[in-house]
C-alpha cells in the first residue's frame, strides 16, 4: 500500500471502521451498505488539493478526498470541481468523524 493510503488505512482498521476493504489502491474502498466510498488520500507533492487532483480523483473513480494536517486544503477551482463530479473534500477529522 502506498504510504499517502497507509496511515489512513491503518488508522480505520484500528477504530472498526465496519465494510473496510484490506489493502486496497489507489484508493482506500469501504462498503457502507448504502454507499461504496472511494477515498484518495493526497501525496506528499500533493499538499494544496488542486484542480488536478480533482481530476486524477475523477479518473480513479473516487468520491472522497481525505486529507492530513499537513495539506493546506483545497483551491477554490478543486471546491468547485469537486461539486460538480459530487467528490467530497474534507481533513482526516471529519472522516474519522464521519465513518465512527
Amino acid at each position: 500500500m502506498s504510504s499517502n493510503n497507509w496511515w489512513l488505512h491503518r488508522q480505520l482498521r484500528i477504530k472498526g471502521v465496519q465494510g473496510l476493504e484490506q489493502e486496497t489502491e489507489p484508493l482506500i474502498l469501504i462498503d457502507r451498505g448504502s454507499r461504496f466510498l472511494r477515498i484518495y488520500t493526497p501525496e506528499p507533492d500533493e499538499y494544496v488539493i488542486s484542480a488536478d487532483v480533482v481530476r486524477k480523483v475523477i479518473d480513479l473513480g473516487g468520491n472522497l478526498i481525505s486529507y492530513p494536517v499537513w495539506c493546506v486544503g483545497p483551491t477554490g477551482d478543486a471546491t468547485a470541481l469537486a461539486e460538480d463530479h459530487g467528490i467530497v473534500i474534507q481533513g482526516h477529522g471529519k472522516t474519522f468523524g464521519d465513518l465512527s
